[in-house]
């Protein structure tokens, strides 16, 4: 190839590459599931109702009963932080691990379900769209073998 030839190959190399930046830069960028979701306000409004929703349910209300007054306010940091964290958001989940958050309950798949149907519920209370309510609830279920421990 001649030098005039490859110049001009480079030449229309940067025009592409720099048109090609140019349209991705001008293209607005999708928000995070976690500024989807309000960010880390939106996010806490969703744990309020969140546990609100659990403490009524019969099936597992008892065991959100039983925690001390004292842990409630630590428990829906550590879940706020760990969906702020998993959707985008600028948290740090600093909890344990699933499964040594849940070890030794003896939670089964209906509990695990009536939890996720509590999580459902407070959602839709806040008009959480459908395909980012999808999102958070396959992050969820993704996390089913760490916390059920009976079949």
């Amino acid at each position: 190839m001649k030098r005039t030839a490859v110049g001009g190959l480079l030449v229309a190399m940067v025009l592409v590459g720099v048109a090609a930046c140019a349209t991705t830069s001008d293209a607005p960028a999708t928000p995070s599931l976690y500024k989807r979701l309000g960010g880390r306000e939106g996010i806490a409004g969703v744990v309020d109702a969140f546990v609100a929703n659990a403490l009524a349910d019969a099936r597992i209300g008892p065991a959100f009963k039983s925690l001390p007054a004292d842990k409630v306010g630590p428990l829906k940091t550590n879940i706020a932080d760990f969906i702020c964290e998993n959707t985008g958001g600028p948290c740090s989940y600093g909890g344990r691990t699933m499964k040594d958050s849940h070890r030794g309950l003896g939670l089964d798949k209906a509990d695990f379900d009536a939890c996720n149907a509590a999580l459902a519920k407070a959602l839709d209370s806040k008009n959480v769209a459908a395909a980012d309510k999808e999102q958070v609830m396959k992050l969820v279920a993704s996390l089913m073998n760490d916390i059920v421990e009976k079949g």
